[in-house]
């Protein structure tokens, strides 16, 4: 007897944050798994990251509690021994695993969510041997048309949004706005502390607010401030300051001073 036909979704994290991260666009994965089980009747999700990152655990943790009811599988790129992540080999081998322990290769079908094209020789593998695997790519991505041309792609469902959403802009507005109240009154606030004063004030989610404090931190409009034995009994702990005013009214869309 066959097995329970599933459709399984195997969403490489970090290939994704960092695209969001270029468009200053909150990747919301509880968004992304609602629109894979509506569209595409997914039954199993398979969350490929380095949960060594706190961002990748909280946008994972968002989602696990609001979308998935913690049945999301959890597979951890982060390689203990050299200290580093492998996201599009860790996504391709647990992929490929999962496909040949089928009881027939072509018993269930499988979608790839990522934003590189990493994994086509093995997805080209698995479809010459009877395998039902889909890809979901950004339409940016400048290889889209070649793929689509040879592969099964998904465009349904966008990966790439070309820039912040109005909530974007919101929570971006609401981190300026705290840091300037903070450096007015000589404070030096924490990335925790911001997280949670948005959170109580703001109704914004942790993973939100975490989202754009390190993207505004890769894009150097924001910077960490190191306070050597200045804590509590002597720590030392980092603060988080607004560096570049202008380019933060910029992408919130206002001319604030």
């Amino acid at each position: 007897l066959r097995g329970v036909v599933m459709t399984k979704a195997y969403i490489d994290i970090q290939s994704i944050l960092q695209e969001h991260q270029r468009e200053f666009h909150y990747f919301d994965l509880s968004q992304l798994c609602k629109e894979l089980r509506d569209k595409h009747q997914v039954t199993q999700f398979f969350l490929v990251g380095n949960y060594n990152n706190r961002l990748t655990k909280m946008i994972v943790d968002e989602a696990q509690t609001h979308e998935l009811h913690h049945e999301g599988v959890q597979i951890d790129s982060f390689n203990e021994y050299d200290s580093r992540s492998y996201d599009e080999a860790t996504c391709i081998t647990e992929l490929s695993k999962d496909f040949f322990c089928q009881e027939s290769l072509d018993e269930n079908e499988y979608i790839l969510v990522t934003t590189n094209t990493a994994a086509l020789p093995m997805i080209y593998f698995m479809t010459q041997n009877s395998g039902k695997v889909s890809l979901a790519l950004p339409k940016t991505h400048p290889a889209y048309e070649q793929v689509k041309e040879n592969f099964s792609l998904i465009d349904d469902i966008e990966l790439s949004n070309g820039g912040p959403s109005i909530f974007d802009r919101i929570c971006i507005k609401e981190i300026r706005d705290m840091l300037t109240w903070a450096e007015e009154r000589q404070m030096n606030p924490t990335r925790m502390v911001v997280i949670n004063q948005l959170k109580k004030f703001s109704k914004i989610e942790p993973a939100m607010t975490s989202f754009f404090l390190n993207t505004l931190s890769h894009s150097k409009l924001i910077l960490d401030k190191k306070h050597e034995n200045e804590g509590e009994d002597g720590k030392t702990f980092f603060s988080v300051h607004i560096a570049d005013i202008d380019g933060i009214n910029q992408l919130v869309g206002d001319d604030d001073e």
